[in-house]
């Protein structure tokens, strides 16, 4: 009877993403400034490129170069986001960062020349195709997590990004519909592709026509990218309003509010575009790490090892503050308990008091909120205007209460703002003060804006203490010892499924210094059969005898017949001594451990 492997249940959509968010916000420093020094300079090349190829009359001519120097940065972005993505790779492991040379960097960036370059061809079309997109999608992406710039062929860094991106596709589309920027951006440049073609071909309509074709694609991507729509939003609002509210806070006028309709070009929403993927794009490439781990996981057991790591620390934590806990509590002396006994019989001694201050104490004390409504409710005085206005007299009071206790508060960064108000106004060009700047502005107004530069100063502080404060935090690190139970070798039912390869030929040594050929046999015979499972040439169970894995290797391995001859000999010494009446000698286990060998050869060649 064939025994049934159930997949593990798959961590839900909504899981890997709240753990994506958290990975990218716990990371160090160097991990998010890996990225942004592959992807800042990129953005801002293709901004630049794109706006001299749109508008310079010297286009043409320096098209070639310029390709060719976007080309450049888009590999070293590649290369960067490898990096970044294995040191976040390195954080869910809790392991040491790896330190990368020279060699490794040209080596990531040969691979990834090879593999990115394709993706302007495959993931459109497969996105057109729209059930494959998913699995390119994520091949891509895993292309880049499992970038170490080691020495792997990179046939076998394919293989494994393939193994890894076609289980969980449910998750992997939901992830992609909520991190992506990928819709976002390739609507984002089919815009900008077409929109040159509407301004060539009706010059007069054109900006008619932008604003209702920038409109349907907005309500077209809406339900293909939320998250990246809402962003974009976000940013361009941003955009647009700073020009605006830095007139209004300084009076000084700029290129952009004298001609407002000029910022709506191809040039800024490719500038929105390119904000929009530095948020989404890290937030992406960790939700890939997290499940490139999980699934390796099934395989290499990795999350097991971090889950002990932390158990530990957490064990050693609790233990420390027990033993702090049992000390201070038993490590008293003998003087300072008498000295204790001593001060209680003082206190004992000044706990009489006169009948005038009990009562001076019981009267602040039933004046107290909490005996309040025990006592009977005063009448008050009437005023005018009835409940409505005194309710609303009340709040003014209370709100103007506030607004007092805040701009006292307030009053010294309130000076500095103003004193840094009055600089920039006599270092900017003449205008009109009647009309412009902080003097048109209502009292209300300028409080809430004196309010909203306060908190952003606030935020500011708070975010950069943060920061310092986490700079030269280490983590703990605790190593972790795995115990494998050890089988029992002499029994039938003992399956060479329960130890690796290398753990039968440890449990064979460990025999074979013993005296115990018999079992050491066993052992390597064991280890040979998990060889051969670990290659893929044959599939472990134990209704099977040897005589099946021997049909099993003719069907997969029968390209190698010495791989045949090999395990058939292995099989008959083991057979004649475990089941027969021959005796176990050394020459036979190290004969055993020759042709175990010799099958080792055969490893990668299924």
């Amino acid at each position: 009877m064939k025994i049934d492997r159930k997949e593990p249940a798959p961590k839900g959509a909504l899981e890997i993403i709240e753990e994506a968010f958290h990975l990218v916000r716990t990371s160090s420093i160097h991990a998010l400034a890996l990225y942004c020094l592959g992807t800042v300079p990129f953005v801002l090349g293709l901004l630049y490129f794109w706006g001299d190829m749109s508008r310079s009359a010297f286009a043409y001519r320096y098209a070639a170069r310029g390709a060719f120097l976007m080309t450049l940065l888009f590999v070293w972005m590649k290369c960067c986001h490898a990096m970044y993505a294995r040191r976040l790779l390195e954080h869910v492991c809790n392991s040491a960062p790896q330190r990368w040379t020279f060699r490794m960097i040209a080596r990531a960036i040969i691979r990834q020349t090879i593999v990115q370059s394709t993706g302007f061809f495959i993931l459109p079309l497969a996105f057109l195709a729209a059930v494959p997109f998913g699995w390119a999608y994520a091949l891509y992406q895993n292309m880049t997590v499992l970038e170490d710039g080691k020495g792997v062929e990179i046939i076998d860094l394919y293989k494994k990004a393939d193994r890894l991106a076609r289980p969980w596709q449910k998750q992997n589309f939901l992830v992609i519909w909520a991190l992506s920027p990928f819709l976002l951006i390739s609507a984002a440049a089919f815009f900008l592709v077409v929109s040159p073609i509407i301004v060539a071909v009706s010059a007069a309509w054109s900006q008619v026509f932008l604003s209702l074709y920038m409109g349907v694609l907005l309500l077209a991507l809406v339900p293909l990218s939320p998250f990246g729509v809402l962003i974009a939003a976000n940013i361009a609002s941003a955009i647009l309003l700073f020009p605006g509210l830095f007139q209004m806070l300084t009076g000084i006028s700029t290129r952009f509010t004298l001609t407002f309709g000029g910022m709506f070009n191809t040039t800024f929403f490719a500038a929105v575009c390119g904000l929009t993927f530095l948020c989404m794009d890290p937030l992406a490439k960790a939700a890939y790490v997290l499940r490139c781990f999980y699934l390796d996981s099934q395989k290499t057991g990795e999350d097991l090892r971090v889950d002990l790591k932390w158990i530990s620390r957490k064990a050693a934590a609790v233990g420390l503050v027990a033993i702090c806990v049992l000390n201070s509590g038993l490590a008293v002396p003998r003087e300072a308990r008498a000295q204790d006994r001593t001060q209680h019989e003082v206190d004992t001694r000044r706990l009489t008091i006169s009948p005038s201050d009990l009562d001076q104490a019981l009267d602040r004390e039933l004046e107290s909120r909490f005996y309040v409504w025990r006592m009977p409710r005063e009448k008050p005085a009437e005023k005018e205007g009835g409940a409505t206005a005194s309710f609303f007299r009340h709040i003014a009071e209370t709100l103007a209460d506030w607004g007092e206790a805040i701009m006292r508060r307030a009053q010294p960064l309130t000076r500095w703002i103003e004193a840094l108000i009055d600089w920039l106004s006599k270092r900017a060009p003449e205008f009109d003060r009647d009309r412009r700047g902080l003097e048109t502005i209502s009292g209300v107004l300028r409080t809430i804006l004196y309010g909203l530069a306060i908190l952003l100063f606030v935020v500011v502080g708070v975010m950069i203490w943060r920061m310092w404060k986490n700079r030269f935090r280490q983590p703990l690190q605790v190593d972790a010892i795995v115990v494998r139970a050890r089988p029992d070798i002499e029994k039938e039912t003992t399956s060479a499924a329960e130890l690796p390869e290398d753990g039968w030929l440890a449990l064979a040594a460990e025999l074979l210094e013993q005296g115990e050929f018999r079992l050491a046999l066993r052992a390597v015979f064991l280890a040979t059969l998990a060889l051969l499972a670990r290659a893929n040439f044959i599939y472990i169970a134990l209704f099977k005898s040897n005589r099946d894995y021997k049909r099993e290797l003719e069907r997969r391995a029968h390209a190698y017949p010495e791989l045949i001859d090999v395990f058939s000999q292995s099989a008959t010494v083991y057979e004649s001594i475990w089941y027969g009446d021959y005796e176990a000698r050394r020459d036979l286990v190290e004969y055993l451990l020759a042709n175990q060998q010799k099958l080792k050869t055969y490893e990668g060649a299924n």
